[in-house]
This record gives C-alpha cells, sequence and structure tokens, in this order.
C-alpha cells in the first residue's frame, strides 16, 4: 500500500471543502435551534459588544456670502516697479464697515488674494474666501 503525500494545492482543497462541509451544515442547524429555543434567540440578537451603528453626518452650516469687493484703481509697472490694486473691501456682521486695501498679485490680506492684475484691460482676479472673482474697473466703478 502506498502513502501519497498531499502538495499544498491538494492541502488547500481538502482544508476548504471540510470548512464549506462545516459552515454549510451549521448554518442550517443554528436557525433551526433558534426556532426551537427562546433562550438562542435572546443570545442571538444580544450585542455582545456594545458596538453602536454611529452617529449620522453632520452637515456643515452653509458658509456665509464672501465679503463684497471694489475695485478702485490698478497700477503698472512703471509707477512703483510692480502691479498693485486698490479696493475697498465691504465686511458684514455686528460691526459693519469699509476697508482700503492696496496689494500686488500673489500677495492676500486675511481670506483675500490677489492673483493676476491686468492694467491694460483694468481687470483684476482675486480669490475672495475660496471664491475666484474678476473685477473691471469699468464695470465695478462707483457712479
Amino acid at each position: 500500500m502506498r502513502i501519497r503525500i498531499l502538495s499544498h494545492g491538494g492541502k488547500f482543497r481538502v482544508c476548504l471543502l471540510g470548512v464549506l462541509f462545516v459552515l454549510g451544515d451549521s448554518s442550517h442547524a443554528v436557525t433551526e435551534t433558534a426556532k426551537e429555543n427562546p433562550y438562542a434567540k435572546a443570545i442571538m440578537g444580544r450585542n455582545v459588544f456594545s458596538l453602536n451603528a454611529g452617529r449620522p453626518p453632520t452637515l456643515d452650516p452653509p458658509r456665509p456670502p464672501p465679503p463684497h469687493i471694489t475695485l478702485q484703481g490698478v497700477t503698472g509697472r512703471a509707477i512703483l516697479g510692480r502691479r498693485q490694486v486698490l479696493f475697498k473691501v465691504q465686511k458684514s456682521g455686528a460691526t459693519a464697515r469699509e476697508m482700503s486695501c492696496v496689494l500686488s498679485e500673489g500677495e492676500r490680506w486675511g481670506e483675500i488674494e490677489v492673483l493676476v492684475i491686468d492694467e491694460i484691460a483694468g481687470t483684476a482676479k482675486f480669490n475672495n474666501h475660496g471664491t475666484v472673482q474678476t473685477l473691471n474697473l469699468k464695470n465695478d466703478l462707483p457712479q
């Protein structure tokens, strides 16, 4: 009589078949036991580790609109050696006031950043609290 040694693949197949046999048979036995025994229902339904479903995700409150920027003027490189923009910011809230500011390209004041200045077209592009705005001197100057 000769004994055959199983290779790794053969051992895996035998173990897999054994697990499938046990699981297939035990799930049927558990449901049958739960139907017959009233204590089994309580044990199966109990949360042994006191796990919670978790909190529902909270929604972020809506962000207030960014402050209003009024473009006042644009200077070119010939005047101060760099492009600059003059603008007013209308702050809202309990202390509503208007603030004037002069910035160059790439500079920021709080949450307002000057991205691009075009002195020939008279435009400036701002990052206003995460909102990109392009303002024009012709349209935004007060009358």
